[in-house]
């Protein structure tokens, strides 16, 4: 517990380090350079979770059994080496036809991001970087030295711009573009560093417990999730903003990055966000010991709750004084569209109840099912957001990620009972 302790606590203060950057680029930046700042960290972030091919839950899935089988470090390593070329290898070729045969990005209506086309592209690779070290870190349970390090960075980064804005008085898009590849690839740099260190230790604590996964094991569940993420791509933040820079206008896109940046940050405090990535690979490794399913749901239940009441108060703050925080923060640039924060809040208590749902069906090893429900649910939407997003521009964005996850939910009550059925003779039954 002390370790989870350590965790939380870095977690908390990143979130609120991690709010500050935003705010200060937000208020140093002009309109159109944070628009396009907003875009491209969004391009990165889509093209990195696409090219992904599921591999986080493959980590979580099973990486944590490495650590007590005489087999962990070599499939570790394995693991390592394989995700990262597969990866890396494959953002590599989606960036290239990006680039040269689809005319960089000029699908996205917004002009200013072809010229930061170059900037995009260095950012997504560094980022993919990241994000596939932290994921690995996160199986072999390392959540405490990647929270740490994540700490460190963020730290950096706002030093930097909090100093860049004292002394100059604005903020240069080339700067911030420097500022996130280089902090991004310092962040991976430390993560691989620290896996390499544990795979070189002796892991075997005990008599073995299974075999190796093959690979066509860790291809089923990382599928699995992959077709969560392309048929759930109308949900993704990166998605939106990409789709609003087709219809609306600079402010509102700079509106609508700013406050989805504050609210992803604002949500780490939340209790499932805060845990989620070290409490699912405990969680999977505990169950695989023969813990029942029963106490860790009702783990992921308290979460929920607790999170419905951060939630509940944050709208009702809002929903009294929305309008002057925003003109606060963001020096008089975005209270226009003040109301995004609250639309924001609601979907996130929704999707309270979606995050644990995931966590408890890949648990249980019954990802497949859900992917299917949520692929059919998501799809629907797929037209409708495109039609709002075009007549209402973010508002209706927001509307269709909401009625999206309303209708997934129901979805997951009246149209899995026989999944859900199995996955109830599971509680009080030990692998």
């Amino acid at each position: 517990m002390s370790v989870l302790t350590k965790f939380v606590s870095t977690r908390l203060l990143s979130g609120f380090i991690g709010i500050g950057t935003p705010i200060l680029m937000a208020r140093g930046m002009e309109i159109d350079d944070y628009a396009t700042f907003t875009l491209s960290l969004a391009c990165a972030m889509l093209l990195a979770t696409f090219t992904s091919l599921g591999m986080d839950r493959v980590a979580y899935r099973f990486l944590p059994a490495a650590l007590h089988n005489t087999w962990g470090r070599t499939f570790i390593l394995r693991f390592l080496g394989y995700t990262s070329a597969l990866r890396l290898g494959l953002v590599g070729v989606v960036l290239l036809a990006l680039e040269t045969l689809l005319g960089s990005f000029d699908a996205i209506g917004f002009s200013g991001l072809q010229n930061a086309i170059h900037w995009t592209v260095a950012y997504t690779l560094v980022f993919t970087a990241s994000n596939l070290m932290s994921d690995i870190a996160h199986g072999v349970l390392l959540f405490e030295r990647q929270a740490t390090f994540t700490l460190f960075t963020l730290a950096l980064r706002l030093f930097i711009v909090f100093s860049l804005y004292l002394g100059f008085g604005h903020l240069d898009l080339s700067w911030m573009f420097m500022l996130v590849i280089g902090t991004e690839l310092m962040l991976s740099v430390s993560l691989l560093w620290i896996v390499l260190r544990l795979a070189g230790t002796e892991l075997h604590e005990g008599p073995d417990t299974d075999t190796p996964p093959t690979l066509a094991e860790m291809w089923r569940v990382g599928l699995a999730n992959y077709w969560s993420y392309i048929a759930s791509f109308t949900g993704f933040t990166s998605v939106q903003r990409i789709l609003l820079g087709s219809f609306a206008g600079t402010t509102e896109i700079a509106s609508f990055g700013f406050q989805q940046s504050l609210a992803d940050r604002a949500k780490s405090y939340l209790p499932t966000n805060l845990m989620q990535s070290a409490l699912e690979p405990l969680l999977v490794a505990q169950h695989g010991k023969g813990v029942p399913l029963a106490e860790i749901t009702s783990q992921l239940d308290l979460m929920r709750r607790l999170n419905a009441v951060l939630l509940g108060a944050a709208l009702v703050l809002l929903g009294i004084a929305g309008y002057e925080i925003i003109t606060l923060i963001s020096s008089g640039k975005f209270q226009a569209y003040w109301w995004i924060s609250i639309y924001l809040c609601v979907q996130y208590l929704i999707n309270t109840s979606l995050t644990l749902a995931w966590t408890s069906f890949n648990v249980a090893d019954r990802l497949p099912t859900m992917t299917k429900i949520f692929a059919a649910t998501s799809l629907i939407f797929v037209p409708v957001m495109i039609l709002l997003a075009e007549r209402l521009g973010s508002e209706g964005i927001l509307i269709t990620s909401i009625l999206q996850s309303i209708a997934f939910l129901i979805a997951i009550r009246y149209l899995s009972k026989d999944e859900l059925h199995a996955l109830k003779q599971l509680v009080d039954t030990p692998r």
